[in-house]
């Protein structure tokens, strides 16, 4: 229960200038988090920029600190 609460607290796990890697994206891709977004998400979204300059709106869910294997 009570990691329940610290999680409605600080919901956020990466901040802005972070590289992360995106499921569905290459292993070895990464992009970097450029906004938290928050208007009226149900969780937690950022705002993130692909090796090409791309923004791309990705939820939390999505995103890992370390490569992520093939699904």
């Amino acid at each position: 229960m009570i990691a329940v609460k610290l999680l409605k607290r600080q919901p956020w796990r990466f901040n802005v200038g972070e590289q992360v890697y995106v499921q569905g994206w290459a292993p070895d891709a990464t992009g970097l988090v450029v906004e938290q977004l928050r208007d009226g998400l149900p969780f937690p979204h950022y705002l993130v920029v692909d090796p090409d300059g791309h923004e791309w709106d990705i939820a939390q869910l999505r995103l890992s600190s370390r490569p992520i294997g093939d699904q």
